[in-house]
């Protein structure tokens, strides 16, 4: 019998953030159960380079390391290969002469600054996580950890600080935020963060959510929820109680809108409860078996999941195992980000992070209609503005009666009508349903 294939864990974050910290606890953790890659290792060999100019590199660019060659070694442990990862010496600013030899193990931690920059990189690991410290923190521990440990002066430190740490930094890493599956405080004690880790955990497994996507809870003229009935249906077999997050709701009050979704979803049989009037949330969401988000304004529901640590909570729960089911703005948050929501920003929120449930953008409601006499951007434009400046995030434009079908890594397009694909480079591509390729 074949072994399992390792479960791989990227790990990023910026300068002083902390993540070194946290990855030596997590493998203290995991012991002999998991290896350690570090992606500073990779760092370009420069033997052939005057050590005077390899001073000049700028090693906060993700071209100064050689990503290939670890995406290289990362495939060949999940094949079960032996694999020899090259060591750097920063005295030289070139690779050392000893490798060190790494076996397979049913867990590959993989960290460095800019282990999320790259796509293909970041699509290898089973779970991303991100360690979020504010800039003047990690500011002042690079700077007592340079002229402590590393006999630099403060004017050096400061110096490649703003010449080449800030700028590819608000450049390359914090961009990956928005991506990562989850994203820690560097503040917060490295113990609470370790738990949150382990219990996203499934070692020997990849993680495949299960989600429901609809792109709106109504057709017109009909019931609330109706026609996507079938689909609910069979989701929640089984399930006694369903956690309700009624947060996008606007001008009705959050008992009314679970009351409303209790009603839709009556002949199911589950019991809707109204996270709002749960005390210890997270606690609930980390243990429920089905988690429904509704729509409404999507900035109003993140601002709320933010203001409450939901987005951390639903994702744990999905890695243990629950169904997510969403529609408009709860499809929007299934999404990388809410960047593709059609509603306006009447609350302020953090950052624009979804869930990252699926790998690419929805565009509930989507619609490619003009309006005649309408001078203003139509959505196909708006959403071919979007891939241009996003060209990571491909952009599914979801039309009303259609959904989204998650289920043991099988993504499939369900109802009638047409979506379509909005890609890089201005690409569109019509597609009706069935099983989404790549």
């Amino acid at each position: 019998m074949a072994e399992p294939r390792p479960t791989i864990i990227g790990l990023a974050g910026g300068t002083g953030s902390g993540k070194t910290t946290l990855t030596e606890s997590l493998m203290a953790h995991l012991g002999d159960d998991a290896v350690l890659l570090q992606h500073d290792w990779y760092y370009r060999d420069q033997s052939d380079v005057p050590l005077a100019d390899r001073a000049k590199v700028n090693y906060d660019h993700p071209d100064a390391q050689e990503t290939d060659l670890l995406i290289r070694h990362i495939n060949a442990l999940q094949s079960g290969e032996t694999i020899e990862a090259p060591q750097y010496d920063f005295a030289i600013h070139s690779r050392a002469e000893a490798t060190k030899t790494i076996a397979p193990r049913t867990v590959v931690v993989v960290e460095g600054i800019n282990t999320l920059a790259n796509a293909t990189l970041r699509a290898c690991c089973d779970l991303t996580v991100f360690v979020d410290t504010p800039a003047d923190v990690r500011f002042a521990r690079r700077l007592q950890r340079d002229v402590e440990e590393r006999g630099r002066t403060p004017e050096s430190v400061v110096t490649q600080y703003l010449g080449d740490v800030r700028p590819m930094h608000e450049k390359y890493v914090e961009p990956c935020k928005d991506l990562a599956h989850l994203v820690l405080s560097g503040e917060v004690p490295v113990a609470d963060s370790v738990a949150t880790i382990l219990a996203c955990l499934r070692v020997g497994e990849s993680f495949h959510p299960n989600a429901l996507l609809l792109s709106n809870s109504t057709m017109a003229g009909e019931p609330y929820l109706a026609w996507a009935r079938a689909s609910i249906v069979e989701r929640l077999d089984g399930v006694a109680e369903a956690l309700f997050i009624p947060y996008a709701a606007v001008d009705i009050s959050y008992d009314e809108y679970t009351q409303r979704v209790a009603n839709g979803l009556a002949p199911t049989g589950t019991t809707i409860r109204g996270i709002h009037t749960v005390e210890d949330k997270g606690a609930a969401l980390q243990d429920a078996q089905c988690i429904i988000v509704g729509g409404g304004n999507t900035f109003s529901l993140l601002a709320a999941c933010q203001r409450e640590s939901l987005r951390q909570s639903i994702w744990v729960a999905m890695r243990k195992g629950a169904t997510y089911i969403g529609w408009s703005a709860g499809a929007n948050l299934a999404c990388p980000t809410i960047k593709t929501t059609n509603d306006m920003p009447i609350e302020s929120v953090a950052d624009f992070r979804g869930l990252g449930l699926i790998p690419f953008q929805l565009n509930p409601h989507y619609t490619s209609a003009t309006v005649a006499g309408h001078g203003g951007e139509s959505r196909d434009q708006r959403l071919r503005e979007c891939v241009l400046r996003n060209p990571d995030l491909p952009v599914l434009g979801l039309p009303e009666g259609m959904y989204l079908d998650v289920d043991s890594g099988v993504t499939s397009l369900g109802g009638a009508g047409e979506a379509c694909w909005f890609r890089a480079g201005g690409v569109t591509e019509p597609i009706s349903a069935g099983v989404l390729g790549d």
